[in-house]
């Protein structure tokens, strides 16, 4: 009976659940909306590449859309009335803990911002993030049938967020879609709502509470540094996103110096570090580890993150951040208490590019998001050095233990204000770490 249900929720979340709100366009590989001319422009280059089962897949996306639409029609009534109402829905991508963060935040506050109250849609048979149920204040409709029942809503534009408004996806021509930066969103919520969405559910905390001090009695639940780093064995991604754990090592060790306790979160594939003292691994691929990452993140000191998911949940929280290793075209570093390192970039002739020069010619927003573009011309991502990372995590810890934030250096002033208006790093009151900036200061 179980195995038949567990066919069953499978099929359904397979056939109604598991389509992206988004597509990436071949064979550029660009990401773009999900739109009858890129999915049939993608099935056209897959079916002449003869690979038949990325040509299915895309045949099916179209067929979906098309189901979708009809629905939106039959539907109209319905969405006009929502229209004028306080409500409108969410495009919620829950196929990585990253952007289902990253969109239940965003989303939420962009329709605050708006005067409007967010529907959040998750059934439970998809929710393998185990986020139902973790916040007091968020109201998600979790039932599957109930769920499909409001696709066609969810997937209107008209009266949902879609996911270009939160994420960026460019056009053929590698403009952005949409005027809205994530950054800015998030920002301007700050500055004029600045309510606390994301409150843990008493129920949850409580369950949490007991879980950790029964199994990790070693760690100090009031001085936490949370800390993710990819690494290269993660499956489905590039290197231009990942790291070497051993650069970390220095820093691990001096935050473990000044008192702290380090929890990593890790997976299956991560290697592990054998550190003494305060240290401890969590395997966010075990059920019960991945439900209590939230707690934890939420009541940690710092968050030392990548371009990645899990740094996702700090931004929720508001969790003091620290960014290592970036390359990518925002940053989860952006408030004034935040610090963030980019990677090192080598053009085809192996000299270090320019920041200023790849902010203005937008690098990062077009010709930075393909990894195909890249090694067509030979452009090597280098990633952040132990002492880049140590000295950065310095300055962070001691940002936010003395509280103490000093003035921009005139190299970081007249670097943040180069930084173009159509680039979401604008809207971040971070910095960049003093000792990396002055150490590259040619390139900055």
């Amino acid at each position: 009976m179980k195995n038949n249900l567990f066919f069953f929720y499978t099929l359904i979340n397979k056939i109604f659940f598991n389509t992206p709100l988004f597509t990436i366009v071949y064979p550029s590989a660009y990401p773009s909306i999900f739109s009858y001319k890129n999915l049939l422009s993608n099935f056209i280059f897959f079916t002449k590449k003869k690979k038949l089962k990325a040509s299915i897949n895309h045949f099916y996306k179209i067929c979906f859309k098309v189901f979708i639409d009809l629905l939106k029609i039959l539907y109209s009534p319905l969405i006009l009335i929502i229209y004028f109402s306080k409500y409108r829905f969410i495009q919620l991508d829950h196929s990585q803990i990253g952007t289902l963060c990253l969109h239940i935040n965003a989303m939420s506050k962009y329709h605050y911002l708006k005067n409007h109250k967010p529907i959040i849609c998750l059934p439970s048979s998809v929710d393998k993030f185990f986020i139902i149920g973790v916040f007091k204040n968020l109201k998600i409709i979790d039932n599957t049938f109930v769920n499909i029942l409001l696709l066609p809503l969810i997937h209107c534009d008209l009266i949902s967020c879609p996911p270009y408004i939160t994420d960026y996806f460019t056009n053929s021509k590698l403009e952005k879609i949409g005027n809205n930066f994530i950054t800015q969103i998030l920002k301007d919520y700050e500055k004029k709502i600045n309510k606390n969405l994301f409150e843990l559910n008493e129920e949850y905390e409580d369950r949490m509470h007991k879980y950790f001090f029964e199994n990790f009695k070693n760690i100090d639940l009031e001085k936490i540094i949370i800390l993710h780093a990819r690494e290269h064995n993660y499956f489905a991604t590039s290197y231009i996103r990942c790291a070497d754990i051993k650069n970390y090592i220095p820093s691990i060790n001096y935050i473990l110096e000044k008192g702290y306790s380090v929890i990593r979160l890790t997976n299956n594939k991560t290697q592990n570090l054998k550190i003494k003292g305060k240290y401890l691994e969590l395997n966010t691929d075990i059920s019960k580890n991945r439900h209590l990452q939230y707690y934890l993140i939420s009541k940690c000191k710092g968050f030392l993150g990548c371009s990645s998911g899990a740094n996702a949940i700090g931004n929720i929280f508001d969790v003091p951040n620290l960014s290592i290793n970036l390359f990518y075209l925002s940053t989860y570093s952006i408030k004034h208490n935040d610090v963030y390192i980019f990677k090192k970039i080598k053009n085809s002739k192996g000299v270090y590019m320019n920041y200023k020069d790849l902010f203005s010619e937008r690098f990062f927003e077009t010709f930075g998001l393909s990894i195909h573009n890249l090694e067509k011309a030979k452009i090597k991502v280098i990633e952040n050095t132990s002492d880049e990372i140590l000295e950065a995590t310095k300055e962070f810890i001691y940002i936010n233990q003395d509280h103490s934030i000093k003035k921009f250096s005139n190299l970081q002033k007249n670097f943040k204000d180069s930084i173009p208006k159509t680039s979401d790093y604008s809207f971040s009151e971070a910095r960049i770490s003093n000792y990396f900036i002055e150490k590259h200061s040619k390139l900055f």
